[in-house]
């Protein structure tokens, strides 16, 4: 969980938004290229209407980026939500073969990219519980700072790595200089950015789909992640749990009105 580490998922980022917008001009049809923006990637505009693809554009496969979705691993995202629109319109090659018989419903969630593993088997719990919750907000802290460093611009709502707003950057100077009182030396407000973050509809709690947020950037490289997270919640994680999980100071926790 390093700088280094912060560094290549921001690039990342800026490298996937720049190939979804090159895939959404480069692979629609000619006949229709004023309606194919509509459609997902894996889909195609025919007659104004959305149909999924027989194959995805070949540079797909050339630069293949594995995920991780109920277990099953895919080549790309082209591949998921092609499989997906199958289901979607009861299409007969829907939980075929070439996808490994996985069907794809309305509520799934990309849990990594990369090829899926048995991450409970990797993670040694007992040596990692006591300074877990400690090394992962220092993470927090670094990425934080990171996105702060990041000019403004667009923001993309299911990624945590898009630049700060600039409300949120106006609230940067008190959190930076706030006194702190965790034993591990990062500020609770930091813990609060995130949850903040993470909560899409801002309702308080964090479901399954925003928890999704942070595996995907942290997993498969930190197989314990969802062992300290399943001990935070079950199924949600309220904005007290989390606070506790990481044993943040009641003085330091910071409502989402100033980041949202």
């Amino acid at each position: 969980m390093d700088r280094a580490l912060i560094v290549a998922l921001l690039c990342l980022f800026c490298s996937v938004e720049w190939q979804e917008e090159r895939h959404k001009v480069d692979d629609e049809p000619e006949e229709e290229p004023s309606e194919n923006w509509k459609c997902k990637l894996g889909e195609f505009n025919k007659e104004g209407k959305c149909n999924p693809m027989d194959q995805c554009p070949e540079e797909w496969n050339e630069y293949p980026r594995e995920l991780c979705v109920d277990g099953k691993t895919y080549r790309h995202e082209c591949d998921l939500w092609r499989e997906k629109c199958y289901c979607a319109k009861s299409d007969s090659r829907c939980g075929g073969p070439e996808f490994g018989s996985h069907k794809p419903t309305d509520t799934i969630v990309i849990q990594y990219f990369d090829g899926c593993r048995d991450l409970a088997a990797q993670c040694d719990w007992p040596s990692e519980e006591a300074s877990f919750h400690a090394r992962l907000a220092m993470w927090f802290r670094d990425l934080y700072s990171q996105k702060w460093s990041v000019a403004s611009g667009k923001s993309d709502d299911q990624s945590l790595l898009s630049p700060l707003s600039l409300k949120t950057r106006s609230s940067a100077t008190t959190l930076f200089n706030a006194t702190q009182f965790s034993p591990y030396g990062v500020h609770g407000g930091y813990l609060s950015f995130w949850f903040c973050e993470m909560d899409k509809n801002n309702n308080g709690n964090l479901d399954r789909s925003e928890i999704a947020l942070l595996f995907q950037l942290l997993n498969p490289s930190t197989p314990c992640l969802n062992t300290f997270l399943s001990k935070c919640g079950s199924g949600t994680i309220s904005f007290s749990a989390w606070n506790s999980c990481f044993k943040v100071p009641k003085a330091e926790e910071m409502p989402c009105t100033p980041f949202s």
